[in-house]
């Protein structure tokens, strides 16, 4: 199993408007990543 945490990052500007100033981002927020790798084994068999 892997497992990957990521902290909020920093996306681009937003653009300036009436309530705001220019000096504002837009923000990706927090996140968790887990991962399962495994091997599938397949057998067959035959009765006679």
């Amino acid at each position: 199993m892997d497992w990957n945490y990521r902290g909020r990052q920093r996306r681009g500007l937003i653009a300036a408007g009436r309530s705001f100033e220019s000096n504002r981002y837009d923000w990706d927020p927090k996140r968790l990543y887990v991962g399962f790798a495994g091997n599938i084994r397949s057998t067959s068999s035959s009765a006679s």
